[in-house]
């Protein structure tokens, strides 16, 4: 079974922001973590994270990954809609969906069954940074199979 990439979680997340039947909305850039780039303002970075490990015989997999939108510079409300948005648009995506796996240019058949949060709703991150831009923060978790 191919591994979740960050970049196909990206590609995929970046798909959302036209999913129907909700109207399209312009996200800002999604960024690779786990480093943080201090530009642009307004961002979601997006960083995997070990997850619950295979299942079933290791017929799946059940990677998770983090999202932290940033809002623009001292309006906080930015930062948390563009969290719930995309929050909603992950919790009432049509599953399973393909995330183009692919190794060395070849299709895998996998996909994603699910992703759900891995706890509560999105959330502020502390305090804004020196830039008063604020971060909210959810964990999801996927369960990939064949």
């Amino acid at each position: 079974m191919p591994a979740l990439t960050v970049l196909t979680v990206i590609d995929w997340l970046s798909s959302l922001a036209s999913a129907a039947p909700l109207p399209p909305i312009p996200y800002p850039p999604f960024l690779e973590g786990p480093y943080i780039r201090e530009m642009p303002d307004r961002v979601i970075h997006v960083t995997l994270q070990p997850g619950l490990g295979y299942a079933f015989e290791a017929a799946i997999d059940q990677p998770t990954f983090q999202v932290r939108c940033r809002s623009d510079q001292n309006n906080q409300p930015s930062g948390e809609f563009l969290a719930q948005d995309l929050d909603y648009r992950i919790r009432n995506a049509r599953y399973p969906t393909e995330m183009n796996f692919t190794n060395d240019n070849v299709s895998l058949n996998t996909a994603v069954q699910l992703v759900t949060r891995a706890a509560g709703a999105p959330a502020p991150l502390g305090p804004p940074d020196d830039g008063m831009r604020f971060e909210y923060v959810c964990t999801y978790r996927c369960i990939v199979g064949v």
